[in-house]
């Protein structure tokens, strides 16, 4: 025991004196290619393990790196130098290599992308390792203790998200001209690193002309109903851009589309139809009836000539209804909640109130009462196949995948064609480690009649290629 205690305090005395406790005196991040617009982020990454912590990390967008380091010792007392990782805040240091020639930099290949926790330690000739200091016994510690902290954190991020588009904006013009037109934008974007909104939208009136803001807070995957205003007469083209959390950012463009007007001066033909497999009637003979209190109808055209009434009374939930229809439209959840509350509080069965509560409680991230909301709508609407796949979505969100895994396969004894809820059905099992499985459902998702569906299930089955 006294000879232990005299190591110790020589070991420590040496340490103060020589600088072995800090010796790695800095350490930078050296880039192999060059990164534009390196930024960092503020309490964007958190793991499992340590939820509240907000750290500002510098991101890197390469897969390849030197990590530089200065050490305040003779290279001859240096028995080696070696670099050591960790994935995530905190856990268990890996060993990643030596550096052979005991000179700045070593280089770092990642082997996957998220946040990491580098170490670079000196050891000397005695077999003492820089991080430890004061607290090395006699018998020589071969790893690092999870405690020690690191000398740098950082966020790798080195693939670009992926954004498919609608090309065609879906145009529809209700049967109660009273009512909006409405512009519906689709898209579908995937990356392993994403914000909650990560999409904008922007929208452009005349060829090279202006882009305006429709909306800067968007889902990855989602639809945008916009609700064009009474004046607006001239083709329009939507941008589409997507950004993850590195900075990474892909946009795409729609096709023109003619909204109707005397647009003489639009430099692309006017579209005179709707985007609909089902039915090639000109734009101008096709119509939507107005919204009831009754459940949610399928998306439906129907002739002028309907019987249907061209001006229907608005009850007081139809009412606050609609408003809330108008604030969702505007990304302004918190008021699109309390209307849809308001809605159901006039009448407890209307049913389109129900359902909207539950996708804005969705956005919001408020997913236990989201999954509530439309497990009630489901109740009452038990063969609503959208109501199915948003509450499979909310217990993906929830990271509850084996319901997710039952909810979609309930959609898909009743629609066995659907890609999108395949492809649902493939991401949660494979969140399940249930690989084959996995694959047979994006197998099914590739024969989805819906182009960016199918490239979504092709890239997962491709990564999954050695």
């Amino acid at each position: 025991m006294k000879h232990t205690l005299k190591q110790c305090g020589y070991l420590l005395f040496w340490v103060l004196f020589l600088g072995l406790a800090s010796a790695v005196m800095a350490q930078t991040m050296d880039f192999e290619q060059s990164v534009s617009g390196s930024r960092s982020l503020d309490g964007g990454f958190t793991d499992g393990n340590n939820q509240t912590d907000r750290y500002s990390l510098p991101v890197v967008r390469t897969s390849r790196m030197n990590i530089n380091y200065l050490v305040n010792m003779p290279v001859h007392m240096i028995s080696q130098v070696e670099l050591w990782y960790g994935q995530g805040w905190q856990g268990t240091w890996q060993l990643y290599d030596f550096d052979t020639d005991k000179t700045s930099p070593i280089e770092f290949k990642t082997p996957s992308e998220g946040i990491y926790r580098f170490l670079v330690v000196v050891v000397d000739q005695m077999g003492r390792k820089s991080c430890l200091g004061s607290q090395q016994s006699d018998v020589q510690m071969l790893g690092i203790p999870d405690s020690v902290p690191s000398q740098q954190v950082v966020f790798i991020d080195y693939t670009p998200p992926k954004l498919y588009l609608q090309n065609r904006p879906v145009l529809v013009e209700r049967y109660d001209k009273s009512l909006p037109r409405e512009l519906r934008i689709r898209w579908s974007g995937f990356d392993a690193h994403l914000e909650k909104n990560p999409v904008r939208l922007h929208f452009q009136t005349q060829v090279n002309g202006p882009w305006e803001v429709l909306s800067l807070s968007q889902p990855p995957t989602g639809e945008y109903v916009w609700e064009l205003p009474p004046e607006m007469s001239s083709s329009i083209r939507i941008k589409v851009e997507l950004t993850d959390q590195a900075g990474h950012k892909e946009i795409k463009y729609t096709d023109w589309v003619y909204v109707g007007g005397n647009d003489a001066g639009s430099q692309t033909p006017p579209v005179t139809s709707i985007e609909n497999k089902k039915s090639s009637m000109p734009l101008e003979q096709v119509s939507i009836p107005p919204k009831s209190a009754g459940p949610p109808q399928q998306s439906q055209f129907v002739f002028k000539d309907s019987s249907e009434p061209a001006v229907k009374t608005v009850s007081p939930a139809e009412n606050y209804y609609q408003r809330g229809v108008l604030h969702s439209q505007r990304a302004e959840w918190d008021r699109a909640i309390a209307a849809f509350r308001k809605a159901l509080e006039e009448d407890n069965a209307y049913m389109p109130a129900r359902l909207k509560l539950g996708k804005s409680l969705y956005r919001m991230n408020q997913f236990d009462e989201a999954q509530e909301q439309f497990s009630l709508y489901l109740k009452d609407q038990p063969d609503n196949l959208p109501a199915l796949y948003d509450l499979a979505l909310t217990y993906a969100a929830m990271n509850q995948y084996e319901l997710t895994r039952k909810t979609v396969e309930q959609l898909i004894r009743k629609d066995p064609y659907n890609g999108q809820a395949w492809l649902l059905h493939g991401d949660a099992s494979a969140q399940l480690g249930l690989k084959e499985e996995a694959i047979k459902s994006w197998e099914k998702a590739t024969q989805s009649d819906l182009s960016f569906i199918v490239r979504a299930a092709q890239e997962r089955l491709e990564s999954l290629q050695p």
